[in-house]
């Protein structure tokens, strides 16, 4: 049966490009097969068969019969009818689509056997070509979603082959990274709390302070007190948001070390008199022992200080009233080694496990009311270690700690 009207075909000049997708046209007719061809050719890569017996050998004999994306046949041929081909190669070519070109008397034998032969779509003649360009433009889209979708059953496929075999890992994976935020989330809340703490009195402070100067008439030296006051207070914010901007810095790798050759015996001697006045308040005396005093570094003066004020500024804190703190500095090999020993309770075996960690909680308190940041250890290993060096603690319960840091000695 011819079902293509010649007159409605327009033909197209042939356009040379590259064509992704192969078709299998089968028809008996050869007029027909040759109007399918002239349509389909410019688009796709064409394979002709005359009938459904010379189709299936052509399939069998393919190097790849699963190259053939769409396969359109006729469903009144000799030896074999459409759906017959079409369920004879399923298993050969299973995710081929299919399309079947049939009259109208064939349509009710066509809607039983569709799901047999895996059909596509059928279309009744006489046939449009436009419909049948676009009904191909559309079965090869379909064709590659389907791709795509075995594409990723597959992937699923294979992990889930291997998950019986990863499943213990992939728990301990969860189980650590469930360990890192719970972690993440203890330091962010201690963070918060402690931000809360430390910027509210002072900032309480400074409003207080700064109403009495503004709405009463006080005299100049009240006036010069209040002012000391809201400084003091100011002071104690800055540094606050100081550290935690130091933390970041760290955390981000930005530490801008000024390296110079200084003698350290001269630095820490400075150090250990600015906190003379706060030893004081808790009758600590603080002693300073040396074995020489020619003890170069090369160093970033201003992180010194930082390192050795938060380890003193801790030992002070952790002292009770009338005790001593030691400082020590010597040469090992090629470090020179700072030493800072107090008289405190001494550190628990689970406390030095997390003694430099951020906002860690120890189960030392300071003796004197003091507020601990619990972030000067950690900022003063990242700082040590910055320069080469290298930070430790030895404590006992009831034997106080000392604390360590060595820094690489000047070579000059």
């Amino acid at each position: 049966m011819k079902f293509f009207d010649k007159n409605r075909i327009e033909q197209s000049s042939i356009i040379k490009k590259e064509k992704k997708h192969t078709v299998l046209l089968v028809d008996d007719e050869l007029g027909n097969l040759r109007f399918l061809q002239g349509l389909l050719e410019v688009d796709y890569n064409i394979l002709l068969a005359n009938d459904g017996q010379e189709a299936l050998e052509l399939i069998n004999k393919h190097p790849n019969p699963e190259k053939i994306n769409l396969i359109i046949t006729d469903q009144r041929m000799p030896r074999m009818t459409g759906i017959e081909l079409l369920k004879e190669i399923i298993n050969i070519t299973p995710n081929s689509l299919r399309i079947i070109l049939t009259g109208f008397s064939d349509i009710d034998a066509i809607i039983d056997a569709i799901n047999e032969g895996k059909v596509y779509k059928f279309l009744t003649k006489p046939i449009e070509p436009k419909d049948l360009e676009i009904t191909v433009k559309r079965a090869l889209e379909a064709y590659e979603l389907s791709q795509k979708n075995n594409l990723l059953v597959n992937e699923l496929k294979e992990l889930n082959s291997s998950l019986e075999v990863k499943v213990e890992e992939r728990t301990s994976q969860l189980l650590g990274l469930n360990n890192v935020l719970t972690s993440l989330n203890e330091s962010l809340k201690g963070m918060t709390e402690m931000i809360v703490h430390d910027l509210k009195n002072p900032l309480s402070n400074v409003l207080i302070f700064s109403d009495h100067i503004i709405n009463k008439d006080l005299e100049p030296q009240r006036n010069k007190d209040l002012a000391k006051l809201i400084k003091k207070s100011g002071n104690k914010m800055f540094k606050m948001i100081d550290s935690l901007l130091d933390i970041s810095s760290i955390e981000q790798g930005r530490i801008d070390l000024k390296l110079e050759k200084v003698n350290s015996v001269q630095i820490v001697e400075q150090i250990i008199t600015d906190f003379k006045e706060i030893s004081k308040k808790k009758e600590i005396s603080i002693n300073f022992q040396y074995d020489s005093e020619e003890l170069e570094i090369l160093v970033d003066t201003f992180r010194l200080n930082q390192i050795m004020e938060n380890i003193i500024s801790n030992a002070i804190k952790f002292s009770e009233l009338g005790k001593s703190i030691t400082v020590g500095l010597y040469k090992q090999e090629k470090d020179i080694v700072f030493m800072i020993k107090d008289q405190g309770p001494g550190l628990t075996e689970e406390d030095k496990n997390k003694l430099f960690q951020k906002f860690a909680n120890l189960s030392a308190t300071p003796t004197g009311g003091e507020h601990s940041s619990r972030v000067g250890l950690s900022i003063a290993k990242s700082l040590v270690e910055a320069m080469s060096g290298k930070i430790w603690c030895e404590s006992e319960i009831g034997n106080g700690s000392s604390f360590f840091f060595s820094i690489p000695a000047s070579n000059d």
